[in-house]
């Protein structure tokens, strides 16, 4: 995964830091902190930020990679689908029981919860939104090569995994789980297009898509 350069090292970085804050802390004293510095203006922009992690912000950035090439769209497609299946079955079967904040810290007096927004109780390791940002901004990352731009990529993805702190959705945990995952399985299938399957020599995998039947 050398083309990933700087989006690889800092995730590296994320990885050792949040192993030690879980070391120390686990469940509650990260959430609860992250908990004081709730602004209006830090409100709007998480709910904006946390988008890029499921819905439709991630379909029109696959579409946006189609009309880039055929192959980079698929490779996104097939990474964000896979691991999707794979956190959301986590969710719901083996760790289906797993308080989210809201539920665990029900007796911490005067937590934030931002108005307007369903703040959810089950389901809550691990974080799906944290998985399909890492998921699609290594994707984008190992195509756009340039180290600037990766560097963003991974402030994007993991703005995405605070932003689900921030609102107390998730707990730390949570979104350190799901972002080690949406990146395992990027790299795995990235490998696997990039080394066994055919598609990256198909001459249509190199066109956008507009320009299939030209």
């Amino acid at each position: 995964m050398k083309n990933t350069g700087y989006f690889f090292y800092l995730f590296l970085l994320y990885l050792i830091t949040g192993a030690v804050l879980l070391f120390l802390f686990f469940k509650g004293p990260i959430e609860i902190f992250v908990n004081q510095f709730h602004t209006p203006f830090l409100d709007e922009f998480f709910q904006i930020i946390t988008m890029f992690g499921e819905g439709i912000l991630p379909i029109c950035i696959i579409i946006i990679l189609f009309f880039r090439k055929i192959y980079y769209g698929i490779v996104a497609s097939v990474s964000l689908i896979v691991s999707t299946i794979i956190v959301q079955s986590l969710k719901r079967t083996i760790f289906s029981d797993v308080l989210r904040p809201k539920a665990y810290l029900k007796d911490v007096p005067d937590l934030y919860y931002i108005e307007n927004i369903e703040i959810y109780s089950l389901h809550s390791f691990p974080s799906g939104h944290s998985s399909g940002a890492f998921t699609l901004f290594i994707v984008l990352a190992y195509f756009a090569k340039n180290k600037i731009v990766q560097v963003f990529y991974f402030v994007m993805a993991f703005m995405v995994t605070l932003s689900r702190v921030y609102m107390m959705q998730h707990f730390f945990i949570d979104t350190y789980f799901g972002a080690a995952i949406g990146v395992l399985i990027s790299v795995i299938v990235i490998y696997y297009f990039e080394n066994y399957s055919s598609l990256k020599n198909k001459p249509f995998a190199d066109k956008p898509i507009y320009k299939l039947n030209s």
